[in-house]
């Protein structure tokens, strides 16, 4: 029992120092869990810490996610833009057709 202290051991302290032995008792107890609560803390803070960094890690895949994402999106915009284009350009009746040049845009 490294570091208790029984009742017995209080009892001995109080008759010997009286008030000031029940200040070094409570101050005892209260650095010994003033020192736990900074272990924990120390631990909770080092959880947050991992978190951040994970979350650091699915920006960057994000990011490139993106980049790829916005591309495909252009390319699908430009291939449209040229159908749309054609088809205004293009009567369906061989009669009514209206010969015209194709413009294209280019990027």
């Amino acid at each position: 029992m490294d570091g208790m202290i029984t009742f017995g051991t209080m009892g001995q302290i109080f008759q010997a120092y009286g008030p000031f032995g029940i200040l070094v008792v409570v101050w005892y107890f209260d650095r010994r869990d003033f020192a736990k609560q900074i272990k924990q803390h120390e631990q909770y803070m080092g959880e947050i810490r991992r978190m951040y960094e994970n979350n650091i890690e699915l920006v960057k895949g994000y990011r490139d996610l993106a980049k790829d994402l916005k591309d495909l999106i252009v390319m699908n915009t430009e291939v449209i833009t040229k159908q749309t284009s054609a088809i205004k350009q293009n009567q369906f009746c061989p009669v009514l057709r209206v010969e015209k040049k194709q413009i294209e845009v280019s990027v």
